[in-house]
């Protein structure tokens, strides 16, 4: 059935992002016509995964961000409220494989003063933060660790910290994009330490007592089924207005507003559109419209990485080494970059006797590894289990995924040329960019950039007399 050809709002792209931008469109101005066009059979994007029996493999996020009032939001909305499932307690614990063995991470100035991960030296220089100037300039993720902690403490923590984050490198990705927040804590007190210390005081100040309950309550969470459930939520919730199997191939000027061709022959109008692609998919589209744009966006550079979720009996992952799994130091033996302890994290998401684990490798570091066989890559996460775990028994079930161009890497000037893209955008008028490319690596950033871009436009499109008054699902 051929599709309705006029749109208030076209959205390229339906990951999280995309999906999240049309939801909150629906409930700030329902009489807007919007669509969601995603090239894939399944919505999402990378928040997506499997269940398996009793089993959940999260193919992306292994959790969110507890406190995202912006992410409660849409939980709440969605309904999803019942759903909520916190991290267990003994996933605080984290560890990192260094020097052939697991060693637990410093959570607090007491742990850094205990851990053998670093030399008393070490230690007293990173103690000397707050003592350090502010910057005056970007800086690396590992430049700024050195300088703001000492040499020694970056390049010890600096490559596995951002590869968990972004199977990035250090050396390679921005600071102040990818760690906005201790660059502001930097910015606004002068010190990390001082700023966390401040912060953490106002916070006790500024509440009640908390209940038993609360306190025992992680820093993440997910939903019953895993995180992919948000993205199932989302697709049910925009029902027609969700075109999947269905992706864009042109995008054109079309009087005042855009004619998007799609995959399968159809042609579309819209008086806006909203790009919620990965940055090459943009780049392509825009690249008549906004040459400027789309250089930008097609000079972003992605980290490939490879999921293994491998199941064992509960007797198989010592219990000593409990809590939300590890990271792997650089040039360590394992070529992983980390293990999540999915069934310590969520007990719910493996059956009794089971214990889940979720190896994550390649990116930046090892990009050879996607060029493995099947066979070779799922030998190697064995071996590093075995090396990092002592784990030597058959694994009951393993899942696999690989993914291509998986996460934007910020690198040095990213923020000021996303923000270069959006102005010629802003110029040509009607164009907007969401997603992990501009709004944060992390869902909960692409959750609360696409809810503030969806009251833009319900303000914007919302009040043009050009605007349709109509409502109803895409046909």
């Amino acid at each position: 059935m051929p599709l309705t050809t006029s749109l208030d709002v076209a959205i390229v792209g339906g990951g999280v992002a995309g999906m999240t931008t049309a939801f909150w469109l629906g409930r700030l101005a329902p009489a807007l016509r919007v669509a969601v066009f995603e090239r894939e059979v399944e919505p999402g994007g990378k928040v997506s995964g499997i269940s398996a029996a009793g089993h959940v493999v999260d193919w992306g996020p292994a959790s969110f961000i507890a406190n995202s009032p912006d992410l409660r939001a849409l939980i709440a909305a969605l309904g999803l409220d019942n759903e909520v499932r916190y991290g267990a307690p003994a996933a605080r614990r984290r560890y990192l494989y260094a020097g052939g063995r697991l060693q637990a991470l410093p959570g607090s100035p007491p742990a850094l003063i205990r851990t053998q991960l670093l030399p008393t030296s070490a230690k007293l220089r990173a103690l000397a933060e707050p003592l350090v100037p502010r910057a005056r300039e970007e800086e690396s993720v590992f430049d700024f660790m050195a300088r703001r902690f000492g040499h020694a403490l970056a390049a010890r923590f600096a490559d596995p910290l951002v590869a968990g984050i972004s199977a990035g490198l250090a050396a390679e990705v921005s600071a102040d994009a990818l760690f906005p927040r201790l660059k502001a804590l930097e910015r606004e007190h002068g010190s990390l330490l001082r700023g966390a210390l401040r912060q953490a005081a106002a916070a006790r100040r500024n509440r009640a007592a908390p209940s038993a309950a609360s306190a025992a309550r992680s820093s993440m969470l997910t939903l019953v089924g895993g995180t992919q459930r948000l993205s199932a939520a989302l697709a049910a919730a925009l029902g027609g207005r969700l075109v999947a199997s269905s992706g864009v191939r042109a995008l054109r000027r079309a009087g005042a507003g855009f004619e998007l061709e799609l995959d399968r022959g159809d042609r579309v109008t819209a008086s806006r559109v909203v790009l919620a692609a990965p940055a090459p998919v943009s780049a392509a589209l825009l690249h008549q419209l906004a040459p400027g744009a789309a250089r930008l966006l097609g000079d972003v550079v992605y980290a490939d990485a490879m999921v293994h979720a491998l199941a064992y009996p509960t007797s198989a992952l010592p219990s000593e080494h409990a809590g939300f799994g590890y990271l792997v130091a650089a040039g360590e033996e394992p070529r992983s970059l980390g293990t999540v302890f999915t069934s310590t994290l969520f007990p719910e998401q493996a059956p009794p006797g089971t214990a889940l684990v979720r190896v994550l490798s390649g990116g930046r570091r090892d990009p050879a590894f996607l060029d493995l066989s099947d066979a070779e890559a799922l030998a190697s996460v064995q071996r590093d289990l075995r090396l990092a775990l002592g784990i030597t028994a058959a694994p009951r079930a393993v899942w696999s995924r690989r993914w291509r161009g998986a996460i934007p890497q910020y690198r040095l000037g990213h923020t000021s040329a996303m923000h270069a893209a959006q102005s010629e955008l802003d110029a040509v008028g009607g164009l907007n960019l969401t997603g992990d490319v501009v709004a944060g690596v992390g869902v909960t950033d692409c959750v609360g950039h696409a809810r503030a871009l969806a009251g833009r436009l319900a303000d914007a499109v919302g009040t043009s007399p050009t605007a349709t008054t109509h409502r109803g699902d895409v046909a």
